[in-house]
């Protein structure tokens, strides 16, 4: 006689789904087991198996979703890598049955249909005694993926090149031109001359697509030049600008002291910038690293342990910290927000010029996708506050997208999503 299974809707094993399925046989084999082994096992078992199964499939490029090109009619293709798919799919699934259990619909969407993946994981994670072995499978594959990146990363060797390769790329770039230079085949040793030499390539690098972040969000600092006296008689009755400010002060002339950018910026700064926010931060950033690798290596090539308060106030200080590190951030919601299945706004998937977002404290407007960055720097800089932040929770429409609290969202997946 077959066993009954925790949470099945059907009365045996046979009646199972998936049956056409690609990972229909290891699911049901889990299914029949479940009831026979302790989560630890189930964990180990998940992960020689249906993890396993699925990593091969995503390394043959057998996942993939479309989206249609509202402007051109296309139909663009986009194939997940297995960091596409442990990382950020299953990883955007189990964070939304964290937030909606009993609601599949808001975590059915973060999953691709494609060979079956979505039917084959909407299974286990709805099985009461594998959801969570599940998870942790998940979460040790993401971590030797993790492992296996840092040790592809500190293997990396820049060449070392003689001063004869040297000589050439520049005698090259004099006689021949860029275009010549690449043809002849040392290319690669120019890149490379650039690194250990600190050649200046800016004028032959394409034009950066996120220069404009610099003026977009520039550094958080505390103006410490006193704002200078308006003699309000002087405005009114047209007297000379020139005229030194003790004098006026001799003939009497009222003084009237109209708050100005830096008074602002002042005030600001001291109403966010406070201790209690930088620990919240450095907190979020230590999170945030571990997702988002390249924010560590910006902060460690500026001599800034990601560990310490330094780096916070870095992010926000610093001119060149803070837009390489804005840089990354906005690269990485814009990837977000490329996937078809994303659980993103319509703000931040539209990014509009005509729906321009307006920051409560500055009054500058921004495009939806530069406000979340904004966002997710303050978040990491020492500046955001809960206790002032907007306390909407998030809500979602019928299809499992965010419909409240949008920017927050994006901002925070953008910081914890694991690709």
């Amino acid at each position: 006689m077959t066993n009954q299974l925790p949470n099945q809707e059907h009365e045996n094993t046979a009646e199972v789904p998936l049956q056409d399925n690609p990972y229909g046989e290891s699911v049901r084999r889990l299914i029949a087991d479940a009831s026979h082994f302790n989560p630890n096992q189930l964990s180990q078992m998940i992960g020689n198996g249906l993890v396993k199964d699925i990593v091969e499939s995503a390394e043959a490029g057998k996942f993939f979703s479309q989206r249609k090109n509202e402007q051109t009619g296309e139909i663009m293709t986009i194939i997940y890598s297995v960091e596409d798919i442990l990382n950020g799919q299953i990883e955007g699934a189990l964070l939304a049955q964290d937030k909606e259990p009993d609601n599949p619909r808001a975590w059915a969407v973060n999953i691709p249909r494609a060979d079956g993946l979505r039917d084959a994981v909407m299974t286990v994670l709805k099985h009461k005694r594998l959801s969570e072995p599940f998870r942790m499978a998940i979460y040790r594959e993401q971590a030797e993926l993790m492992k296996q990146r840092d040790e592809a990363a500190s293997s990396f060797e820049i060449p070392e090149l003689t001063a004869e390769q040297v000589a050439l790329r520049q005698k090259a770039e004099e006689d021949l031109g860029e275009e010549a230079v690449e043809a002849s085949g040392v290319g690669l040793e120019a890149n490379a001359a650039a690194r250990v030499l600190g050649m200046d390539q800016k004028e032959q690098e394409p034009t950066d697509p996120y220069a404009y972040l610099r003026k977009a969000l520039p550094p958080v600092v505390r103006p410490q030049k006193v704002s200078k006296k308006v003699d309000y008689d002087k405005l009114l009755s047209g007297a000379d600008d020139e005229q030194p400010w003790a004098q006026q002060q001799q003939r009497g002339f009222g003084q009237y002291e109209p708050e100005t950018e830096e008074d602002k910026q002042r005030k600001y700064y001291d109403m966010f910038v406070t201790q209690e926010n930088r620990e919240k931060s450095l907190e979020t950033l230590s999170e945030t690293v571990k997702a988002t690798p390249e924010l560590r290596e910006i902060l460690e090539r500026f001599a800034i342990a990601p560990t310490s308060l330094d780096a916070v106030d870095a992010i926000r200080e610093n001119p060149d910290v803070r837009f390489e590190v804005a840089k990354v951030l906005a690269k990485k919601l814009d990837r977000l927000a490329l996937d078809p299945n994303n659980d993103m706004g319509w703000r931040i998937n539209d990014n509009s010029p005509n729906n321009l977002k307006v920051d409560p404290m500055t009054a500058k407007r921004m495009l939806s996708r530069t406000y979340a960055v904004s966002m997710a720097l303050k978040m990491i800089d020492g500046e955001f506050s809960e206790k002032r932040a907007d306390k909407d929770a998030i809500e979602r429409d019928d299809e499992g997208r965010v419909a409240l609290g949008q920017h927050r969202h994006a901002a925070t997946t953008t910081l914890m999503a694991y690709y």
